[in-house]
């Protein structure tokens, strides 16, 4: 009886211990280890960039980002993009794209395009779904910011007057 009370409070210690060295791991990857990508995640994900067209439709908007990613099935290790696109009842679209691999899904996004007023043009938002986060630092904040660059010049590349703005997410 003594030697189960005795594994159980070793048990604890070593439990505890670790609580205590996670959350000490985790707070210095974020504000000394990691500070710059911490930093750039937390920006990524708290920022959604709005736009409009004055003579690109949502279909040419559609085909001219999906044209602009590269997508592959996902590989045991290798990261790549996925799309699921739906079309809206407004006759907008909205394209969710994915970026990992087999084992995990790195982030969630999304581009939401709706018809401009008037009939002529588009708008609509980009914004982050999720994002994976280890030891509280978001993972591929690289890749991330050039897939919203790809994006956004994609879109600029359909009508050059499209206008964007980044708002608070």
């Amino acid at each position: 009886m003594e030697v189960l009370i005795f594994l159980a409070v070793i048990i604890a210690l070593v439990w505890i211990w670790n609580m205590i060295t996670g959350g000490i791991a985790s707070q210095a990857n974020k504000h000394i280890f990691q500070r710059g990508k911490h930093k750039k995640g937390q920006e990524l994900m708290n920022t959604n960039i709005h736009f409009s067209t004055h003579h690109a439709p949502p279909d040419a908007v559609r085909d001219a980002i999906a044209r602009s990613i590269p997508l592959e099935d996902h590989g045991m290790m290798k990261r790549t993009f996925e799309l699921h696109l739906t079309h809206r009842s407004d006759n907008g679209w909205e394209l969710v794209y994915t970026f990992g691999n087999k084992v995990a899904d790195n982030f969630r996004t999304i581009v939401v395009i709706t018809p401009g007023n008037g009939g002529t043009g588009s708008s609509g938002f980009i914004a982050v779904m999720e994002a994976l986060r280890a030891d509280g630092v978001m993972t591929h904040p690289n890749e991330l910011a050039q897939w919203r660059q790809t994006v956004t010049n994609a879109i600029g590349a359909v009508d050059a007057s499209a206008q964007f703005g980044e708002v608070p997410a």
